[in-house]
């Protein structure tokens, strides 16, 4: 196979005109559809297809998903911010009853988790992308280096020995668990240049489909590449992985004991769509369809409630003008005098289908949604334009969505994390304002009261570095620590300091502080600061002495997970591990790791 122009990360998309079949069960304003979901009935068909549709693309850019996936499992303290209970979800930096894993770029160092002291190194392929699960039995490492082929890797628990490894067709996006049953999404391109009939890639050593199990896409979208969806029994290596894909592209994914939901956004004046699929020890299916308008920013924007009522689907959805087709359904959805509206979605599965169910009144006008999180009946949503108003709704009457409060202050939160007795922590960026024009400016943490959901209140707001400042706590939740035993909370920042004098907007020149910021959420309900952890020591040892290239900082260049494990506070940077008090944040010991002899000192994102 070769390299593709398609493998780039530009996604390009074609909407056909004549989606038809609007005007979901309730008869509201957005239109929702399911519909008999067709299959190609060839690899011929599908090349033919996919060809011809991407010769006649439009570009969509994804919306860069919350990449960090927390895990929980009977072995496993949960470390993370777990969306789903009992649905276990990967990171780099794991433990299990034992050990605690750090996955690099070509390495998994492995610690004693009670001493803290280095046990073994394990060299392993060097991999563009890379994630890990791991529980008493098993470590599993799934990587890509390249935009071909994934690997999924399974070593035992105790020794490290590979067990087993299946090569997969396409690039991996994302990756869940639900007990034994590995679903790992992945997205292709190379079935262009695959002259073949049968499976999709016809190389025996790779698992890919059948050409004719991939589904057509029922929303008249074709797209230059494929999504695909594998199922891994952990628990019977000798069955091969069972495998399905669409013709489209998507990477926002989340994941309930009930079923998987693929989010894909369109950006132009066609609907966007969510495939529900469903699993089977043995199988995994492309189940329904519905579609909605507008854009799901991420995963936190997608909840799954199951009770007495039945299954529903709640979604949090950005609609601009220009996403709305026909313009007689732009006159119906868009208020007067209005480009930019949000609504809150609710699908029921019936008959094993998803057709609409209920929608809020529209709120945040001119606004776009930054951050969403479902705790129990209530959502609470962030948008944005000149100031950071928060709503809060209430769910509870799924097919009547009410909103109870809302909050306007400056800046706006683009992660939310619940904290105990009704409080809220949330995580972005202060905002400046200058001649009429709004940009952001430092990272910005703030603290809600939400007790009354009708008076939201804020009680503690700190701001760290200007114009340029970085924390991966802004779009990872995994990189933002919260521990209801101690109350401590902790995020990585690159703080960067000294704007041009006379320009509001200008970015930070100088880097002040790379590291964790560290505070205390204390009974009563307030934020104090505790202080502030960096690995910069290490830094000269990895030839990392610059912490700026043309003014963009590498992600955060210092640490990159705050975890508690057994009392103990852990920062964990491309550098090392450290272990601290978590009182007084004292270094207890230390680790440093073996610097790496090729490659950037900081690559983007969250990659050693």
């Amino acid at each position: 196979m070769k390299p593709l122009l398609h493998t780039l990360l530009l996604v390009f998309t074609i909407y056909l005109m004549g989606c038809g079949g609007f005007g979901g069960p309730d008869n509201s304003k957005q239109g929702v559809f399911t519909t008999d979901i067709q299959k190609f009935s060839s690899c011929a068909e599908l090349r033919a297809t996919m060809n011809a549709a991407s010769s006649m693309y439009m570009e969509v850019m994804p919306i860069t998903e919350d990449a960090a996936i927390p895990v929980s499992g009977p072995a496993n303290n949960q470390i993370y911010d777990n969306q789903s209970a009992n649905v276990m979800e990967s990171d780099r930096v794991l433990i299990n009853s034992a050990k605690l894993f750090v996955l690099r770029k070509s390495s998994l160092e492995i610690f004693s988790r009670s001493s803290f002291q280095r046990t073994q190194v394990v060299q392993l392929e060097s991999a563009n992308k890379n994630t890990l699960f791991v529980d008493d039995q098993n470590v599993v490492v799934v990587s890509s280096n390249d935009y071909l082929t994934t690997k999924v890797s399974i070593y035992d628990a105790s020794t490290i020995v590979l067990k087993k490894q299946f090569v997969l067709e396409g690039l991996f996006e994302d990756v869940r668990r639900h007990e034994n049953q590995l679903i790992l999404l992945a997205n292709s391109y190379s079935f262009m240049t695959q002259e073949n009939e049968g499976t999709l890639n016809p190389n025996q050593t790779i698992v890919s489909p059948n050409c004719n199990e991939i589904y057509q896409s029922q929303t008249n979208a074709f797209a230059s590449g494929l999504t695909l969806l594998y199922n891994i029994q952990l628990d019977d290596f000798s069955k091969a992985p069972s495998s399905t894909g669409f013709a489209g592209y998507t990477n926002l994914m989340y994941m309930s004991e009930n079923a998987l939901y693929l989010a894909s956004n369109s950006y132009y004046t066609f609907p966007s769509h969510i495939r529900q699929i469903k699993w089977t020890k043995d199988s995994v299916r492309l189940n329904s369809i519905a579609t909605y308008y507008g854009a799901i920013k991420d995963r936190w924007a997608m909840n799954e409630y199951a009770d007495n009522n039945g299954i529903k689907l709640a979604i949090a959805t950005n609609i601009s003008q220009t996403s709305i087709m026909p313009a007689t359904d732009a006159v119906n959805v868009m208020p007067a005098s209005t480009n930019r509206i949000n609504y809150l979605l609710v699908f029921s599965e019936n008959n094993g289908h998803l057709s609409k169910y209920s929608e809020s009144n529209y709120f945040g006008a001119n606004e776009a949604i930054q951050s969403v999180r479902f705790v129990d009946d209530l959502a609470y949503v962030v948008t944005f334009r000149l100031t950071d108003p928060l709503f809060i709704f209430d769910l509870s009457d799924r097919g009547n969505i009410r909103q109870l409060g809302e909050l306007k202050v400056p800046g706006f939160s683009t992660h939310l994390r619940p904290l105990m007795n009704h409080h809220l922590l949330g995580v972005g960026y202060d905002t400046q304002d200058s001649q009429g024009a709004t940009r952001q400016a430092g990272i910005q943490v703030s603290l809600f009261d939400v007790n009354q959901t009708s008076n939201p209140i804020r009680k503690n707001v700190f701001t760290l570095g200007v114009r340029g400042s970085y924390s991966d706590a802004t779009m990872d939740s995994h990189a933002l620590l919260y521990d209801s035993g101690t109350g401590l909370i902790g995020l990585p920042i690159v703080e960067l300091i000294n704007p041009y004098a006379n320009d509001p907007f200008s970015w930070g020149t100088t880097v002040g502080f790379a590291g964790a910021q560290i505070y205390r959420f204390v009974p009563g309900g307030q934020l104090t600061e505790v202080g502030r952890i960096s690995h910069s020591k290490w830094r000269r040892s990895f030839s990392c002495d610059a912490m700026l290239f043309n003014g963009w900082s590498y992600g955060s260049s210092d640490i990159n997970r705050i975890i508690m494990v057994d009392g103990k506070l852990v920062t964990i940077s491309q550098f090392g591990l450290m272990v601290h008090n978590p009182q007084s944040l004292a270094i207890i010991s230390e680790q440093m790791f073996t610097p790496r002899t090729s490659g950037f000192c900081y690559e983007p994102g969250f990659q050693w």
